[in-house]
Parts: structure tokens; C-alpha cells; sequence
């Protein structure tokens, strides 16, 4: 769920079963670690809600805490960007490029959550001036993969660059290979060699979907897998191994 900074939005949760002992307690955690308790207020039919403002771009958590009938827990992250439409990709998404066996040591992945935001939103900024030419920019969700993983590719490598101060890479450096690739493919998209509406919609973005379990929780959660899609162009190859 992505926000602009500076919005002020309602936040909900619907509890089911739910009764006259039913509360609903909110913990928000801002990017910075501060920590609030919104107060949240009984909408009726199972229904609480919160009204939050965005003061700081980054990842935020909610977390719901439920007491008496229908009791549990739900925590979900909540984007807040300065970019008009949402970021294409995640901090999350970009430590996992730099370093996906998880070993951060001597990596990007090392640098402040507020550093690879810098990194990811002048990767977007790269991808966008490509897509201009192709379609209208910035693109509403759903995002297709592939410009996810283009823009994740390109700050990987701007993130990289600037860990190593400035330190060119080897051509052949994983990071290296997939900045290349990527803007390749930009280019391709740009110049009508790539149909950019041909892309598919990455529409089955992992979600949670709440379930009432009937044995004093709040909910079940069902994670639908996230469909990686890509469509494949002449001297076009997947870089991410699947």
C-alpha cells in the first residue's frame, strides 16, 4: 500500500466474528522507528478505523491489535513516497539485489534505508525518461514486473557506486551485468523495438486475505504468490533466474 508524504489518509480493518467486547487498538511505526497509537474509532459492523498523516517518506508499519471476540494481531507496511504514483520497487526488493544470499557485509545493502530511497528514486527517474516514449509516465498500479525489476537492477547499481565511492565496477560484476541488461531493455522499450503495452501487469501482488479460523484468532492469512512475468525480446535474456 503506497501513500504520497504529506497525506492524510483513513486507515481500516474489518474483525470478524466480532461482538460488544470486541476493541481495536493501533501501533504505528514511523520510518525512523518512532512509535504512536492512533486512536481508533468503532465504525459499526465489525469495522475500526485510524486517521493517519504521512510526514516522512519511507516505510511505515501498522499494526492492529485486537482484544475479546475475533482477537489477534495484523501488522502491514505502508509506503509513503514523493513520487506521484508510488515507487516501482522497494528497499526491501533492492538489499535482496545487492545481496541475495542475505550477507550484507561489503555490500550496498550496508547503506541507511534513507540512502537507497535516494538511490531508487533516481533509478525511477532513469526508467521514466525511457518510458516517456513509450507510454505515460508515472504508470498508475498495477506496475508491470518488469519495470520493477528494471528500476530495482538500476538503483542496485547506483547504490553499489556509491558505496564503493564512485569505484568503477567490472564488467563482469553481477551488478554490473544487470544494469546493462536493464538498460537495454529500456532502450529496446524506448525505441519501439519492445511493445511496452505487451508487458503483462504484475496484478497478483503478494497480499494477505483475511479468513476468520473460528479458534480465537483474528485472522488466517493466504499468501498468494507474486507472478513474475516478463516478456521475452529478441537478444533479450532473463538475468534473475527464473
Amino acid at each position: 500500500m503506497s501513500f504520497d508524504v504529506g497525506d492524510s489518509s483513513t486507515l481500516t480493518i474489518e474483525i470478524d466474528p466480532y461482538d460488544g467486547s470486541t476493541e481495536a487498538t493501533s501501533l504505528l511505526t514511523d520510518p525512523s522507528g518512532n512509535q504512536s497509537t492512533p486512536v481508533a474509532v468503532n465504525l459499526g459492523n465489525g469495522v475500526w478505523a485510524i486517521v493517519v498523516t504521512f510526514d516522512a517518506i519511507g516505510e511505515w508499519m501498522l499494526t492492529w491489535i485486537v482484544t475479546g471476540t475475533g482477537a489477534g494481531k495484523q501488522s502491514q507496511i505502508l509506503e509513503v513516497t514523493d513520487m506521484p504514483g508510488g515507487l516501482y520497487t522497494t528497499v526491501e526488493r533492492l538489499r535482496n539485489a545487492v545481496a541475495p544470499d542475505d550477507n550484507f557485509a561489503n555490500t550496498a545493502a550496508m547503506l541507511l534505508d534513507s540512502q537507497l530511497w535516494d538511490h531508487i528514486r533516481e533509478a525511477q527517474s532513469i526508467v521514466e525518461g525511457y518510458l516517456t516514449r513509450a507510454t505515460q509516465v508515472p504508470l498508475q498500479p498495477p506496475v508491470p514486473m518488469i519495470v520493477k525489476l528494471l528500476t530495482t537492477s538500476i538503483a542496485a547499481w547506483l547504490a553499489t557506486l556509491a558505496y564503493r565511492r564512485g569505484k568503477d565496477l567490472s564488467p563482469n560484476d553481477p551488478i554490473a551485468l544487470r544494469y546493462a541488461q536493464a538498460m537495454d531493455m529500456l532502450g529496446k522499450i524506448a525505441d519501439g523495438q519492445m511493445a511496452f503495452s505487451s508487458l503483462t501487469p504484475d496484478v497478483e501482488e503478494i497480499f494477505a486475505v483475511i479468513k476468520n479460523p473460528y479458534e480465537g484468532e483474528l485472522f488466517g492469512t493466504e499468501i498468494i504468490p507474486d507472478q513474475r512475468y516478463y516478456q521475452q525480446s529478441a537478444g533479450w535474456t532473463n538475468p534473475w533466474g527464473w
